[in-house]
């Protein structure tokens, strides 16, 4: 799914209190998430001089959440744990729509968008 991180968001203006709560909860590398859902989201993708517009219904932006701490018998676990600051991800509902792919060089370490076949 793509997803907007926080950051991105508020540079763009965007803010969680003017969105609606994601009918679904995200688990991601750093926990569940507080996610909102920003509708009709034009996506444009460009590489090697070409552009597509991808349309996607629905983004999911993660808000920034802080963790609490609770000791229990035994070692530290955390209570409502939450992504503290998820980036912006392009997901492959993204790239699907577009005559685009994403080609990845693990010798050389770096990722290219290059127009479909």
């Amino acid at each position: 799914m793509t997803s907007l991180g926080q950051k991105d968001a508020e540079a763009m203006g965007l803010d969680a209190r003017d969105l609606m709560h994601a009918r679904q909860q995200f688990v991601g590398i750093g926990g569940f998430s507080v996610s909102y859902e920003i509708p009709d989201v034009d996506i444009i993708v460009s590489g090697g001089g070409e552009q597509a517009v991808c349309h996607l219904e629905t983004v999911y932006l993660h808000r920034k959440v802080k963790r609490k701490k609770t000791r229990r018998r035994g070692p530290m676990v955390y209570e409502g744990e939450a992504v503290a600051a998820a980036p912006s991800i392009l997901g492959y509902d993204a790239l699907a729509k577009t005559r685009f792919k994403l080609e990845i060089d693990f010798a050389e370490d770096k990722a290219v968008l290059v127009q479909k076949a």
